[in-house]
C-alpha cells in the first residue's frame, strides 16, 4: 500500500470515528435537554395561594398569575398533546376525590365537573420564544392521566371560552 493511500485509509477511519461520536453524542445532548427542561419547571414544593378555576376566572382581568390545582383528564379524549409539553386539565379543587380508590373517570360528579368548559384549562409550557417545548409532557414531568397537579402560570380565556395557562412551574401531588 501506497504512502497516499494509507493516508487516505487513515484520514477516513479518523471521519469514521469522529462521525461515531457526534451521532453518540446527539442522544445525550436530547436527554440533557429534557433534564434541563424539568429542572426549570418542575417543583418538588406545592406553590402556596392555589385557587378554583371559577375563582382564578373571576379575577383574571385584574390578576393574571394563576396557581391551580387540576386533574389531568379531558373526558374522553386524550388530555395531552402528542410531542408537546401541554395537556388539558379539570378543576381539582377541593377534590372530592382525593381518598384512595376514587376514579375520576367512572364517577358522574368527576364527569359532569369536567364537562362544564369554565372547569378546563390547556396547560403549555412555553420556551423563550414563547413556543409551546418540542419535548411531550408525559416525558417530560413523568405524568399520567387522572393525576393531580398544581400550575403556577399566566391565564387567559380566548373568545370560546377556553382557558389557558402559560405555566411556569408545576407540582405533581403524590
Amino acid at each position: 500500500m501506497t504512502y497516499s493511500a494509507r493516508r487516505r485509509y487513515f484520514c477516513l477511519a479518523i471521519l469514521a470515528v469522529l462521525g461515531l461520536f457526534a451521532a453518540a453524542g446527539c442522544g445525550t445532548g436530547r436527554e440533557a435537554d429534557v433534564a434541563a427542561k424539568r429542572d426549570l419547571y418542575l417543583r418538588t414544593e406545592e406553590p402556596a395561594g392555589a385557587t378554583s378555576f371559577i375563582d382564578a376566572r373571576l379575577t383574571l382581568a385584574e390578576k393574571p398569575a394563576v396557581v391551580l390545582v387540576g386533574r389531568i383528564a379531558a373526558g374522553d379524549q386524550d388530555p395531552f398533546v402528542e410531542g408537546q409539553a401541554a395537556f388539558t386539565v379539570t378543576d381539582a379543587f377541593g377534590d372530592h376525590g382525593s381518598d384512595g380508590g376514587h376514579d375520576p373517570a367512572n364517577c358522574p360528579f368527576c364527569k359532569r365537573r369536567a364537562s362544564q368548559p369554565t372547569s378546563k384549562a390547556i396547560v403549555q409550557f412555553l420556551d423563550e420564544q414563547g413556543k409551546v417545548v418540542p419535548i411531550d409532557a408525559r416525558k417530560l414531568f413523568d405524568l399520567k392521566p387522572n393525576q393531580v397537579v398544581v400550575v403556577e402560570g399566566k391565564a387567559t380565556v380566548d373568545p370560546l371560552n377556553v382557558m389557558f395557562v402559560a405555566a411556569k412551574a408545576i407540582h405533581v401531588r403524590q
